[in-house]
């Protein structure tokens, strides 16, 4: 499925391109938003590399990543990303990732985002399962994915390596509507 848009009431969900490297190199250079994240922050080179990776992986025959960049409607600012990484086709199993730049915080971008791509993941790629991983210490992306209807069904302990130290990490998980899980069979 190529290109993807979602449109929401208030931001859009849209296939990344070349020209998002500023925009990405500005979220990813954003400590308060990356410090949860298991990455270092990236040069506009490693950024370059970084999005053309994810192109090229959205163009895939069997696509098996779905990473979008998070645009706010209104003025077409990209503001952060959110992704699906079908971890299963088999078992229809996706994990969700998202990154916003901090200073769109506190205005529901983020819960429109997670809303968005997780309603695509259910009614367009007919997932099952979509699961998250938030940092133990990363309160706004439980409450996050909580919001969104995520029930929290454990810890994995040492599950991300941030920076120099091992954290646990809570894994988040909901699955598809009652109506969506009816499997013909031949």
């Amino acid at each position: 499925m190529y290109p993807v848009l979602i449109e929401g009431s208030r931001i859009s969900l849209r296939e990344l391109d070349a020209a998002d490297t500023a925009a990405v190199l500005a979220t990813t250079a954003d400590h308060n938003a990356t410090k949860h994240l298991p990455f270092q922050a990236m040069d506009k080179h490693e950024v370059a590399v970084y999005l053309k990776e994810l192109i090229d992986a959205s163009n895939d025959q069997e696509r098996f990543l779905y990473p979008l960049a998070i645009v706010r409607r209104e003025d077409e600012q990209v503001m952060g990303l959110a992704q699906l990484g079908i971890e299963s086709f088999l078992h229809r199993r996706a994990e969700l990732g998202y990154l916003l730049g901090s200073s769109y915080w506190g205005n529901g971008y983020g819960s429109e985002a997670v809303r968005l791509i997780t309603d695509f993941g259910f009614d367009h790629l007919g997932l099952q399962r979509i699961f998250a991983v938030a940092a133990d210490r990363n309160e706004a992306s439980r409450k996050l994915l909580e919001s969104q209807g995520f029930d929290r069904e454990g810890t994995l302990r040492d599950h991300l390596l941030l920076g120099d130290r091992w954290v646990d990490g809570d894994l988040y998980a909901r699955v598809a509507p009652r109506h969506s899980q009816t499997i013909e069979t031949g």
